[in-house]
């Protein structure tokens, strides 16, 4: 029976060091693909102002302008993604660690 318990608390040991593990690689890889998010947001910046620039002076179309507003906007909503995802897997981490839920 002692041998037993002994195996499953061994068994719940490496299984919460590889959820923390597991928890902090993720939380790794989001900030990562922040970083790379927020430079898509400001080259689209960029590209809408282009845009704008080109429309003034007749060197482009509206339909172009509407486009790259609308890539600029997509590229917001993924750093908003990653974002959640990276607050879900601090929380993941959180409750790995051994913290509750409030």
């Amino acid at each position: 029976m002692a041998e037993q318990a002994e195996i499953q608390f061994k068994q719940a040991v490496l299984l919460g060091v590889a959820e923390v593990s597991d928890a902090l690689v993720k939380i790794q890889k989001l900030d990562e693909q922040r970083l790379i998010a927020a430079d898509v947001i400001k080259q689209s910046r960029e590209i809408v102002d282009k845009s704008l620039l080109l429309y003034k002076y007749n060197e482009g179309t509206y339909l172009e302008v509407i486009i790259a507003q609308t890539n600029r906007l997509q590229a917001e909503i993924d750093l908003a993604t990653v974002q959640a995802q990276k607050l879900n897997s601090i929380a993941i981490l959180y409750r790995s660690l051994g913290g509750g839920w409030l």
